[in-house]
């Protein structure tokens, strides 16, 4: 499943419930840290991005694999040192500590920042 998405506030919340709806049968833990993964990504996406965004999820037997990809061609992406009174900052700690794997690949326009649950 391909969902595609302009730079807008709501779009987080719309990628959780395409994720939630191709996820219907998977375990509730799975799920929820799915979504919280492709909130961050999502919203990273908008924030830092330039232009349009896509969400790619792809789910097989034993593993989920989600790619967000965006026009902005930065690649050298890593979870941020952030102290506990900082307002930003924590989005790929939270995936880092969620995903089995996760990582980002440049394409031809951009880069996708994707990761990998166990089902």
């Amino acid at each position: 499943m391909t969902s595609r998405f302009a730079d807008v506030a709501s779009h987080p919340a719309h990628a959780r419930h395409l994720l939630r709806s191709t996820l219907g049968g998977a375990p509730p833990e799975v799920i929820e840290d799915a979504a919280t993964i492709v909130s961050e990504l999502v919203t990273n996406a908008i924030v830092h991005g330039s232009g349009e965004a896509s969400l790619v999820i792809e789910v097989s037997e034993r593993r989920l694999h989600v790619e967000v990809l965006d026009t902005d061609p930065t690649v050298a992406l890593a979870p941020l040192d952030v102290g506990p009174s900082a307002a930003h900052g924590r989005g790929l700690a939270i995936v880092d500590a969620l995903a089995s794997a996760w990582g980002v690949e440049p394409r031809l326009v951009g880069k996708a920042v994707w990761f990998d649950l166990d089902l």
